[in-house]
């Protein structure tokens, strides 16, 4: 099949879609990736990437569209939204290039798929929506919009339109399916639980980066609130033994906040905040932690889904600690290798102890049970071979 992705993200970046491409690749496939001009957090172009608006190898094709780049405001963030939409629908529009079908891997936001649609209607081709964050609630978890205003009501009827533009819609958590049918009223398309894979990458010598003789627990993804970071340093604080670590990795709205609070802890010599890192730095990181560490506040859907991070750390083999709810914490009471605790300062705290005293022949048997449950559910073979057959159905 000759197959269009179109993803707002795609390498060097860190995005779950590129095992996704890779495995299209690796079966036989011709893709075409439609996607953005990598760019710092600074909003500066890739220098290495300013002359590679299309780059062919082999069977994959990217074409990098050069969208206006974000920076922390929220203004930016919705000009990157709107330029990747009309840029990538105008691409979409004008192209002459002819695919069997068309595969958007909607992360945010929801606009991503308005190019699918235009490349759909024109070319009387099928459009597969992979689902992994649901709109416009992700709006509110974002505390972006309320849900009375003008804009979200905007969002709703423009993500209602959007969705039901499609011709199936793979969803990456359980809870999306009733969202879709119930709130957004989606009827007559196709639903489909399919889960992202992890964002895992692979070597074959890996350096321990930890203090030797130390029990050291690791955080990584996105620096907010809604990730329960908040939780970290007030919980670790209460802890008194010098031989259990905690080291943070990531970049975020509450990156600020964090420091300052690190900085101001009794604990602070043994709180790592390591700042933004790419998922091949973090390796060794994720490797050699004793244990994981992973929140998301559940007051609205989005935190009843299953992150992308929760995945990957079921593949590197720890104890996970989680503050978390919904399709994501059934994962990790099938996994059974997990210590699921309510959401709370001293809860985080007794957790960190009582994994830190656990037999550890015990530890090894909960990160066996983690790493055993990612490879029966979430392996890139499996996902990819789910999305191939929807792709190539009639």
């Amino acid at each position: 099949m000759k197959i269009l992705v179109i993803t707002p993200k795609y390498f060097p970046d860190n995005f779950a879609i590129i095992p996704i491409v890779e495995g299209f690749i690796k079966e036989g496939n011709e893709v075409t990736v439609l996607t953005s001009m990598p760019f710092d957090k600074n909003g500066k172009y890739l220098k290495e990437y300013r002359s590679k608006k299309i780059e062919r190898n082999g069977n994959l094709t990217i074409h990098r569209l050069t969208v206006m780049t974000r920076k922390k405001s929220g203004l930016t963030i919705a000009f990157n939204y709107l330029s990747f939409c009309f840029l990538s629908s105008l691409w979409a529009r004008s192209t002459k290039e002819k695919f069997d079908v068309i595969y958007t891997f909607e992360v945010s936001p929801v606009t991503v798929l308005r190019a699918g649609n235009i490349y759909k209607k024109k070319h009387n081709v099928k459009h597969i929506v992979h689902v992994l964050d649901i709109w416009p609630e992700s709006l509110i978890a974002s505390s972006y919009f309320k849900k009375d205003s003008y804009c979200y009501q905007k969002m709703y009827s423009w993500s209602k339109k959007l969705y039901s533009g499609a011709d199936e819609l793979l969803i990456g958590s359980p809870s999306f399916k009733s969202y879709l049918e119930e709130y957004l009223d989606i009827k007559n398309i196709p639903i489909k639980y399919v889960p992202q894979p992890g964002l895992i990458y692979q070597k074959e010598n890996s350096n321990n980066p930890y203090i030797e003789g130390t029990f050291n627990i690791l955080y990584c993804g996105n620096i907010s609130s809604i990730q329960l970071v908040d939780y970290i340093v007030p919980a670790f604080s209460k802890i008194d033994n010098p031989s259990i670590h905690f080291y943070i990795i990531g970049e975020g709205r509450y990156s600020s906040k964090l420091k300052e609070e690190i900085n101001n802890s009794p604990s602070k010599d043994r709180i790592h905040y390591l700042g933004g890192m790419n998922y091949i730095d973090a390796y060794d990181y994720l490797y050699h932690a004793d244990a994981l560490f992973i929140g998301l506040d559940d007051s609205t859907l989005v935190g009843h889904t299953i992150p992308n991070k929760l995945i990957t750390s079921l593949y590197y083999a720890h104890p996970i600690i989680a503050m978390i709810n919904g399709d994501g914490k059934k994962v990790l009471e099938n996994s059974g290798g997990a210590l699921l605790i309510d959401r709370g300062i001293e809860a985080l705290s007794h957790a960190i102890n009582d994994l830190y005293n656990m037999d550890n022949r015990k530890r090894m048997v909960l990160g066996k049970n983690n790493k055993l449950y990612y490879e029966q559910e979430f392996s890139e073979e499996e996902i990819v071979r789910k999305i191939l057959l929807s792709l190539s159905s009639k």
